[in-house]
């Protein structure tokens, strides 16, 4: 028997971006990418209901990432249309095999989400929400997360994934600032470790 907040989608919200990944010949290959937006597929797979929340541009690449989310059942209404270019992520690996990666982001799709934006696209009611990764690091769109999570009821489940990439922090006690303020509010237990 399903409950009545079955119905209710698990909002994912972070960054989308375009995976450019270095082949050992020298050319690209571009994957749909960020961890928010590989999230949201993987929760849709599982056949649960699940609603993306983030800018996607409107050229072509953004056109993939909005495709590959729909192909896989993942609700676009909270989806925020944009011109600006997509987020893209170089990806270098090393002899051992170990990712290096420079990130395009600077007046992209992904880091420009505001408050007004993302709380028109909000759905109204909300089963679990997950925010993390680049989306905690990038302005404005961290300081957007940051500001949503803070207006959930308290009854709404929230998930944090830092995924911390220091490369990526221009002001550490910022960052862990942030993420001490999102970890008061979030449903983690003994999983979590203080950012170093």
């Amino acid at each position: 028997m399903r409950s009545e907040t079955d119905d209710r989608p698990i909002v994912v919200t972070g960054e989308a971006l375009i995976d450019l990944v270095v082949t050992p010949d020298g050319g690209l290959s571009g994957h749909p990418g960020g961890g928010p937006y590989n999230v949201a597929r993987t929760i849709a797979r599982l056949g649960q209901p699940v609603a993306y929340l983030g800018r996607i541009s409107s050229d072509p690449l953004g056109d993939r990432l909005r495709g590959e989310l729909e192909g896989d059942g993942v609700g676009l209404g909270a989806v925020v249309a944009t011109d600006a270019l997509t987020t893209l992520a170089l990806a270098q690996f090393d002899g051992a095999g170990v990712a290096r990666y420079r990130f395009y982001d600077t007046g992209t799709s992904a880091v420009g989400l505001t408050l007004e934006e993302a709380t028109a696209a909000l759905p109204e009611r909300i089963g679990g929400f997950y925010v993390g990764t680049l989306g905690l690091v990038w302005e404005p769109l961290a300081t957007t997360l940051e500001a949503l999570v803070g207006r959930l009821d308290d009854e709404t489940l929230v998930a944090l994934d830092p995924n911390c990439r220091p490369s990526t922090i221009e002001d550490a006690a910022a960052y862990r600032g942030r993420l001490t303020r999102l970890r008061a509010r979030t449903d983690s237990r003994d999983c979590w470790h203080e950012p170093t």
